[in-house]
Order: C-alpha cells, then structure tokens, then sequence
C-alpha cells in the first residue's frame, strides 16, 4: 500500500520525466565531447528514476543481469593480466557505465512498457534526422564551411567522432522508418517514406563499409521476417522506396566527387591488411592467455585495434568474458523472436524492428570494436520491454500511448 501511495505521488513528474528521455535520446547524435550531454542526462534520469521511483526492474531481468555480472567479474579478473592498468581501469569504467544505461532502459520499458519504447525510438528517430539532412545538405552544397561535419577525405561523420559509428547509429531509425510507413494515414507514410530516404542518404554519405552491411542485413532480415509473417502488403512500398533510393543515388554519386570517392571506399583499404595481421595477433594472445590481458589492453599489446567487438572481448576478458557476453546476446535474441509471435499485427511488426536492427549491430560488429557504443546497449535493451503490456499507472493517466516524431 505505501509503495502505491508513492507512485501515485509520482504521477505528475511522468511526462516531465518522459519528455527528460526524449531529450535523452535526441541528445544521442552529439558525442563530439566527453562526457556527452547525453551521459549527463542519463546519470540524472536514473537517479530520479530511482528515488522517485519511476523506474521497474522485473523477474525476467535477472536471467540477463546475472549474466552481465558474470561478464563484468571476466572484466575484473583479466585486469590482473594487464600491462598497463591505468587504461584498463579507464576502459572498464567506460564498459561498466554502458551497462548501467542497458540497465536504466530495460527499469524504463519495465515501468513504460510501449509508451516508454515509443517516447525512446521518438527521441532516436529525431535525432537521426537531424544528423542525416545534414549531411545530405552539405552532400548538395548548402554548406560552404562545412569540415566540421566531415570527416577524412570528405566523409560525413555529423556530431560523432568516426563515421563508422555515425553511418551504424543512422540504420535503426530507418527500419523504424519503414515500419511506421505502414501505418496511420497516407500523409503520415508519405513523410515516413521521406524519412527513410533521407536517413538512407545519410547512411551510404558514412563511406562506412561496416554501416552499409549493417544496413542491408538489418533491411533484408525485416523483408524476411515481413514475408514470413505474411506482410505482403508492407514490403511493396518499401521496395519502391529502394529502388528510387537506388536510381537517385546512381545520379548523385555520378555527377559529383561522390562517386570517386565511394567507388574508393568499396576497394581493399591500405589499412586493412593491419586489420588483419592485428586480428591474427588476437587469436595467438587467447591461446597463452585464457582469462584475458584485460580491458582496453589491445590497441597497447597490438599496437592497433581488433576492429571485432568478439576479438575484443576475447583477447581482453577471455573465454569467460565471451561466453557471458555472447549467452547475453543470445538470450536478447531469443526473447526478440519470441516477441515476434505475438497476436496483433503491430507488436509483431515492432519485434520484426527489434530482431532486424539487432541482427545488422551485431553482424557490423564482426568488423568494428561496438562494445562502446551507445546506441548498441540501447537496442540490446529493447527486448527485455514487456510486449504488448501497458502498465496500470499509465491506464491512470488515460493515455496509453504518446509523442511519435513528426517532422514540422
């Protein structure tokens, strides 16, 4: 009784506490500085969450945080291995942290359920737009000045430090495009449909390899998925908008210095031979050390990165470290497709996404060190949400669902 008396106290912070993870999310595309405002926000968000309390952590989560744990202690054990502690303190910190937000958002979706999800892929979804007309502005010449925006030779990187992560960061929100523009009213597609194209745009302007995999196996895994549900009808205008996405960005890439500089990037790079001879490295260092070298150790041992979030985590944290991390993945897949059985065509639909988005993170990551990324832990929590439930301090305040992105 007293712990509803609380939460009913609670009730008029919700949409100001909402709207804070909408922010959140929005923040999530300017990373150009540490901590980023989206670290600030979030620190403060699972503080109030805590106390108000606004956050709800169920049964079903410990299966998953055991799990973490296990891959935490992996991370501490091979800190006895490391040559240079200071940065493996640093290193574990960073990880550490990016398990704590998994765990503010999987106590969010527990207490929101949908709501919350949508409020969150709102946030993403505004903050991806953003990022992406830029770069598709400075793509056409807007910009005079516009170095700040880009990376290298000229590829586009937004607020983020690496484009590969820019690109990476841009492919969930348009499969989210894509599943919205099969619902609501023609207008309301038509600017999904936009949406999608432009994110598409920003996408390819990465010059990221990784992110282009990532985005056409996420893209193919949802068309699948679609058929197999049988969402005839939804795949139709989503291969319309592929094909005229195709044709436009034949045209850009043929009339400008794009196109010398993406056929540039589908080549073998000077640099990936290092990737591979480090990789190699890798694989030696396991068989001598099992339990790990420790954290950020590769980059001082190699004198390079693995460039493999699995490398990684096995060289770093060992046997261990890889198995808790994978059983963890693993366990977030499986509760994906079992949410893809659901009843109703839309909650099917939303686990499509899930399963889609997590599938292209988790194949980009065979060639690229995602275990910081922000966005990655993010999506590993939206599994452990509470399909199709809606929480009863949400049916109290007579709105079940809220605040989708629309670009004014």
């Amino acid at each position: 009784m007293l712990h509803d008396l609380v939460r009913d106290l609670t009730l008029p912070m919700t949409k100001t506490y909402l709207f804070g993870v909408w922010i959140l999310l929005f923040s999530s595309a300017i990373v150009r500085v540490e901590p980023a405002p989206y670290d600030v926000i979030l620190v403060v968000l699972f503080v109030v969450g805590l106390a108000a309390p606004l956050l709800q952590f169920r049964q079903y989560h410990l299966a998953p945080t055991a799990v973490l744990v296990v891959f935490v202690l992996s991370n501490i054990v091979s800190m006895l291995f490391t040559t240079e502690f200071t940065k493996a303190i640093e290193f574990f910190t960073i990880t550490s942290y990016l398990i704590v937000t998994w765990t503010f958002f999987v106590g969010l979706f527990g207490q929101f359920g949908k709501r919350g999800v949508e409020i969150a892929w709102s946030g993403y979804v505004g903050a991806a737009i953003v990022s992406a007309a830029i770069a598709l502005l400075i793509a056409v010449g807007f910009f005079v000045d516009a170095q700040w925006f880009l990376w290298g030779e000229g590829r586009a990187v937004g607020l983020f430090k690496d484009p590969n992560v820019f690109g990476a960061f841009l492919v969930p929100p348009a499969v989210y495009a894509i599943m919205k523009s099969d619902y609501g009213k023609r207008a309301h597609r038509l600017l999904w449909l936009i949406m999608f194209l432009v994110l598409s745009f920003g996408v390819l302007l990465s010059m990221s390899r990784g992110a282009w995999a990532n985005y056409i196996v996420a893209l193919v895994t949802f068309f699948l998925i679609s058929l197999a549900l049988g969402r005839n009808a939804g795949v139709r205008p989503v291969l319309k908008v592929v094909l005229v996405f195709a044709a436009v960005a034949i045209y850009a890439v043929s009339q400008s210095e794009l196109g010398a500089l993406l056929a540039e990037r589908v080549s073998f790079q000077p640099y990936d031979e290092e990737r591979f001879l480090t990789q190699a490295l890798a694989w030696q260092t396991v068989l001598s050390n099992p339990l790990g070298i420790g954290p950020g150790q590769s980059e001082i041992l190699f004198q390079y990165a693995t460039h493999s979030l699995y490398l990684r985590i096995l060289s770093e944290y060992g046997w261990v470290g890889l198995f808790a991390f994978v059983s963890f993945v693993l366990m977030t897949a499986y509760r994906a497709f079992h949410g893809a059985a659901r009843i109703t065509l839309q909650q099917r639909d939303e686990c499509a996404l899930i399963v889609s988005v997590l599938c292209g993170a988790l194949f980009n990551s065979l060639f690229i060190d995602s275990l910081h990324w922000r966005h990655l832990w993010f999506l590993l929590a939206l599994p452990w949400c509470a399909f199709g439930r809606v929480p009863q301090r949400v049916l109290r305040e007579g709105r079940e669902s809220t605040l989708s992105y629309h670009p004014r």
